[in-house]
């Protein structure tokens, strides 16, 4: 009977995981499938039953949670911020002479800067990014 429980238990957390974001209950999942095999195999308390259960998940989550969503996560959807250097992107809000204003790069709004502080980068502009300060991009009108 407990191999029943512990294997519905794992269903439950696996199938809780398409709601909840996080990739944190699949591994309380697989910990109770886990105690649910060990369990066919080796009759044990159930004091033991959620000790390796509560053990074995939180174990799988620290080693295995961060490749998974490394796995998960699309290369493509990824921007790495120095790759952007020498990509073309549009001005979206005007850059005045010294302060920051926005353009747009691969869908997402991001805070720029003009590579020199003289000029102004009016909206609608092509730039290309020549660097960054930290999360603002430095931009250069392209001739």
């Amino acid at each position: 009977m407990a191999f029943y429980l512990w294997l519905l238990a794992g269903l439950i957390f696996l199938g809780l995981e398409l709601f909840v974001p996080g990739v944190v209950l699949a591994f309380f999942g697989c910990g109770a499938i886990l105690v649910a095999v060990l369990v066919l195999i080796f009759p044990m308390p159930f004091g033991l039953q959620l000790f390796i259960m509560l053990a074995s998940s939180i174990l799988m989550l620290i080693l295995f949670r961060n490749k998974l969503l490394n796995k998960l996560t699309s290369d493509t959807k990824k921007i790495r911020f120095g790759s952007v250097v020498g990509e073309k992107v549009k001005v979206i809000e005007t850059i005045p002479p010294g302060l920051t204003g926005h353009v747009e790069l691969h869908g997402s709004q991001w805070g720029a800067e003009a590579h020199r502080v003289d000029i102004e980068i009016a909206e609608g502009t092509w730039v290309i990014v020549r660097g960054r300060k930290n999360i603002t991009l430095v931009v250069e009108p392209i001739k």
